[in-house]
């Protein structure tokens, strides 16, 4: 979730690339994992 912070913060990827990225094959997987450890969405 680090990397995926970093990579959305520099704006150089859409949402579904860094979900892919780091490795989630399903956005909204990502999106929920992201919201629980963050407190807010990834875009």
């Amino acid at each position: 979730m680090e990397k995926a912070e970093i990579l959305l913060r520099q704006g150089n990827y859409q949402v579904s690339e860094v979900a892919n990225i780091v490795g989630y094959s399903h956005l909204s997987r990502f999106a929920a994992a992201f919201k629980r450890q963050y407190g807010i969405t990834p875009s």
